[in-house]
């Protein structure tokens, strides 16, 4: 327990609550791989190692309809069973089921609540707020840009039943106006990508936030939330700023993505040694300046992710090949076998071992609207739609002085969504 405790210190865990389940119109920046075709759905690749692919054919089955009134892809299990009685694997996976959510009958509620002209929304889409970020682009003045993001980093986080504990611990459970302690429910997607290096120099991934508490708090919000600043990195274990390049997205609001290196890597030798975690510091700016509509901060850990950065040649390169059981970087518990490649289903490192961090919810917007139009980034707010406008519901509560100092609380420490049966591998 020593260890860990300061490796979690060393990675910015010591102030958060472990309550772990277990333990311009510029060119696109795009992501290395913009649709699912390339890995995930090569069947004469896999099929010598007795696994039958799903086609794109299978994965149209769970597109959904957005607010724009478009399909998108939505979330799948990582194995089906087809109609004629045959199985196929994805080969990769999407984290929570999210209709087991107790909140999922209720945010598509609200999501249809919020879509424009009455449009029907089925699902949580994934790339949604990417391609608004296209439309937004296309009629604005200030050449803001674009987002593409690949199919396999859309991640879906369930979080039933959570009591919020006061930041001052000595204070217990944050309570409602009846003296209760305050319990919400979360439904949350991100896209996090630990295969590829776009997370390297891009900030700006999407963020579906979805949240219900027994104070009154509500909120369904999607962004492309900024997770620190574009062209640079958290080194994750020591917290230096690492300098990288190719991005034109904007700069962030705070937030940080923590990545592993080899220098990390060869200096630890420990489980935390190639922890990722990416830090967020999402907001809906309100019409007042400096006044946000809504404020939340929700971390994302991935304890074993596909990619890492190279600290001497100063690129991302698979965690495989600084990681194999006979080199100089081995971690305990992920033994890979020299010369396993990065997609490699034998690989211990395909980032589906993943956890989330939840704390407070904030809200100003008492009496308002609850709906709101904003562009892919937050900001903009207006009660009217518009080109690339992203609907947004928001409780017309202030919950500042109850949720404005939560202390974090950290989930799924034990949850490896990319079990060997799955044939989960990376890209993942």
């Amino acid at each position: 327990m020593k260890m860990v405790l300061n490796r979690a210190v060393l990675l910015g865990l010591g102030s958060a609550m472990m309550f772990a389940t277990g333990l311009g119109l510029g060119a696109p920046v795009q992501a290395e791989d913009t649709v699912h075709s390339t890995h995930a759905n090569n069947t004469s690749q896999r099929k010598t190692q007795g696994v039958d692919m799903c086609t794109g054919t299978d994965h149209e089955r769970f597109m959904v309809t957005a607010p724009d009134g478009r399909k998108y892809d939505g979330w799948h299990p990582t194995v089906i069973t087809r109609a004629d009685g045959s199985t196929c694997a994805f080969g990769h996976e999407h984290g929570d089921n999210p209709e087991d959510s107790k909140i999922y009958a209720w945010t598509m509620e609200k999501l249809n609540q919020i879509a424009p002209n009455g449009q029907a929304v089925t699902g949580i889409p994934f790339g949604y707020v990417g391609h608004q970020s296209v439309e937004y682009a296309q009629q604005a003045s200030t050449n803001p840009a674009h987002r593409h993001e690949d199919h396999y980093g859309h991640k879906v986080f369930v979080v039933n039943d959570v009591k919020l504990v006061n930041e001052d611990r000595t204070k217990g459970y944050v309570e409602d106006s009846k003296g209760k302690p305050v319990t919400c429910n979360y439904l949350i997607k991100l896209h996090q990508g630990t295969h590829s290096s776009d997370a390297t120099n891009n900030n700006a991934h999407e963020l579906f936030y979805a949240v219900q508490c027994s104070d009154g708090t509500e909120a369904v919000v999607s962004t492309l939330d900024t997770f620190g600043n574009p062209n640079e990195f958290t080194e994750n274990c020591s917290g230096k700023t690492i300098k990288t390049s190719g991005s034109n997205l904007p700069a962030g609001a705070g937030g940080k993505r923590r990545i592993p290196t080899s220098d990390c890597l060869k200096k630890y030798k420990d489980v935390w040694a190639a922890y990722e975690r990416w830090d967020s510091n999402g907001r809906i700016e309100g019409p007042t300046s400096g006044v946000p509509l809504a404020q939340y901060s929700p971390f994302f850990g991935v304890r074993n992710p596909s990619r890492t950065w190279d600290s001497t040649a100063k690129q991302a390169v698979p965690t495989a090949k600084l990681s194999n059981s006979s080199g100089a970087f081995a971690i305990p518990g992920y033994k890979v076998d020299e010369g396993t490649e990065q997609y490699a289903l034998g690989s211990a490192f395909n980032g589906a071992k993943r956890d989330i961090y939840v704390a407070g919810t904030v809200l100003r917007n008492a009496g308002g609207p609850t709906t709101w139009y904003t562009n892919p980034y937050g900001g903009t707010p207006s009660t009217s739609n518009f080109v690339g406008a992203v609907p947004q519901y928001i409780g017309a509560v202030d919950n500042s002085s109850t949720q404005g100092a939560v202390e974090r609380q950290a989930f799924g420490f034990s949850r490896n969504y990319g079990s060997a049966q799955d044939n989960v591998h990376a890209p993942n």
